[in-house]
């Protein structure tokens, strides 16, 4: 690698109980978080600074663009 280069891993993020591996975190929740319709995880760094983001169903927001520019913030407002 290169001086100034950054490192880039893979991680799987479970709502689930499991045990915690190098590439996979398990939250160890009960209960069901997810909506069956749509929904939107966002994953944070230890700074509370947005790292990436999915989607599914109808629940985009029109600041998923910034966010995957670099943003954090977001007004709140959904198409």
């Amino acid at each position: 690698m290169s001086d100034g280069a950054t490192r880039r891993a893979t991680v799987r993020v479970h709502t689930g109980i499991g045990r915690d591996r190098e590439s996979d975190r398990f939250h160890d929740w009960l209960a069901y978080v997810w909506d069956n319709r749509s929904d939107t995880a966002t994953l944070r760094n230890d700074h509370g600074r947005f790292v990436d983001e999915v989607s599914w169903g109808h629940h985009r927001d029109h600041c998923d663009d910034d966010r995957r520019h670099g943003g954090d913030r977001c007004d709140g407002h959904h198409d």
